[in-house]
């Protein structure tokens, strides 16, 4: 609600380690940590002479969320352990066929996982699009009240306040939307109009542990 004031209990975010490579962690966080677009833009622009189309990840709102607002709220400045890395965006992590769909590799401290990230069994995931549980995740208080949508029904206690996130891959032939997807609160990966602002967040990151 637009006109209530709230409070938060400032706590740790909790982090699931899904390889250790060398020392370099992957990790994702446990939970859904805010709600947020994954783009304002309602249809593509030319960018020094690149049409970007609005599930376009390099231009992205929620890239640039990540990676300064977010980023500077919630770690201590000049942290070490937080690794610089080049995001793989090319065709092979997504579900697409039409590659002007694809972006550029990216240079990021904080990210979202893609499509095969999370159809990698790998990391604890299903590798097929329909149910996971592993891939459902729960929302915060603070993002449910910025607006996130998250299961409230009684029917399935396990997937009570999970809810929707958003991955960094686009949708074949749908511009206007960010393929493969979101994760819906039962694990599916399922489509999004990139402008709905009740998908949530849920980070990634390399950290060096050792």
């Amino acid at each position: 609600n637009k006109d209530e004031t709230y409070w938060f209990k400032c706590e740790p975010i909790e982090w699931k380690v899904l390889s250790n490579v060398d020392g370099i962690a992957l990790v994702l966080s446990n939970m859904i940590l805010d709600a947020h677009i994954f783009s304002s833009e309602k249809t593509y622009r030319n960018i020094d002479g690149n049409l970007i189309y609005p599930n376009n990840y390099e231009y992205s709102d929620i890239r640039k969320y990540l990676n300064n607002e977010f980023y500077n709220t919630a770690f201590m400045l000049n942290n070490s352990h937080i690794q610089q890395v080049e995001v793989d965006n090319s065709k092979e992590t997504t579900n697409v066929n039409d590659t002007k769909y694809i972006c550029n590799n990216t240079t990021d401290k904080v990210y979202l996982l893609s499509f095969k990230d999370y159809t990698n069994y790998h990391y604890g995931f299903s590798s097929t699009t329909q149910y996971s549980s592993a891939r459902g995740a729960k929302t915060t208080d603070y993002s449910r009240a910025k607006g996130i949508y998250y299961y409230h029904d009684n029917a399935f206690e396990s997937q009570k306040y999970n809810g929707y996130y958003w991955t960094r891959s686009p949708n074949d032939g749908k511009q206007a939307y960010v393929y493969d997807y979101i994760i819906s609160y039962d694990g599916y990966m399922v489509t999004s109009s990139v402008e709905t602002f009740y998908n949530g967040v849920r980070p990634a990151m390399n950290l060096k542990i050792n």
